[in-house]
């Protein structure tokens, strides 16, 4: 259960940057349009935002999240209840990123704007809103501002810009990776018969956990196992010696006693797993 707010902070973390990302780099074209308010602007702006990148989180969040559902199946109750958090807690973050995040977005973009401060937001610039309006005409002009590319691209979105995606994008290459696919997930179904389903208790405890000594025993070893409880569950009373002599271990006591006869099958490593006789 620790490791849900890391897997939520990482996953959210992936769609603020896409979000920011996209509005960094979207062009305010409607500011352009004298016929519009800036409040218009700003809000055209946002649903462009969303009609870019919101599906694609939606889908994202869906996944994700399903994944973790279908692994509320398993009858372990600590996995299940894992999974059943995580999803959940995905599909929470969604709903935050949509309802909180995107609203405090459009606020510092008029912040931005504005030439405000981040902290002490009652403190402005010398420049203006008009001023910034027309730098980002200015900016977006051109080809630059009809393609809704920079000149001042990164080395990292050129290369997928510019050569990862047409070559994906050829059909022989759309084909080879379609048969890859298949071929793998032919491969996967032939051999899911062979997973061992479980956990390695081991990789559930502490690096310095004293439990591990006795797993790697258990393991390396082999002479090592659970404690094995008998309990004796009859009413036959045993105030009589006759009776009392059935689970005994002392001399005298009966060769086919419950006591004895375990440890008669201790030492049969060959048909037995125990290591010692009872310790009563």
């Amino acid at each position: 259960m620790e490791v849900i707010p890391f897997l939520v902070l990482a996953v959210g973390v992936d769609n603020i940057f896409l979000l920011v990302r996209h509005t960094e780099r979207s062009p305010n074209e409607h500011s352009r349009q004298e016929n519009l308010s800036y409040q218009e602007q700003l809000e055209q702006r946002m649903e462009n935002l969303m009609y870019h990148v919101a599906p694609s989180i939606l889908l994202a969040a869906v996944a994700e999240s399903s994944c973790f559902f279908l692994g509320a199946l398993i009858p372990m109750p600590a996995v299940r209840i894992f999974a059943i958090n995580a999803g959940i807690a995905l599909l929470i973050a969604f709903i935050f990123q949509m309802l909180i995040f995107v609203p405090i977005l459009t606020w510092d973009i008029r912040r931005h704007e504005d030439n405000r401060w981040e902290i002490l937001y009652y403190k402005q610039g010398k420049k203006s809103r008009q001023g910034s309006n027309n730098g980002s005409q200015s900016s977006h002009s051109g080809d630059d501002h009809n393609n809704g590319h920079d000149k001042n691209d990164s080395l990292l979105y050129s290369i997928f810009s510019k050569i990862f995606a047409p070559f994906l994008m050829k059909n022989q290459i759309r084909l080879a990776v379609m048969l890859i696919f298949l071929a793998w997930l032919s491969v996967s179904i032939s051999v899911i018969h062979k997973i061992d389903v479980g956990l390695e208790q081991k990789y559930s405890m502490p690096s310095d956990s004293y439990v591990l000594k006795f797993f790697d025993a258990q393991i390396n070893k082999l002479k090592v196992g659970p404690p094995v409880y008998f309990v004796i569950k009859s009413d036959t009373g045993f105030n009589y010696s006759a009776n009392q002599n059935l689970i005994c271990s002392q001399s005298g006591c009966s060769s086919y006693s419950i006591v004895n006869m375990l440890a008669q099958a201790a030492n049969k490593s060959d048909i037995s797993y125990l290591v010692s006789g009872a310790a009563n």
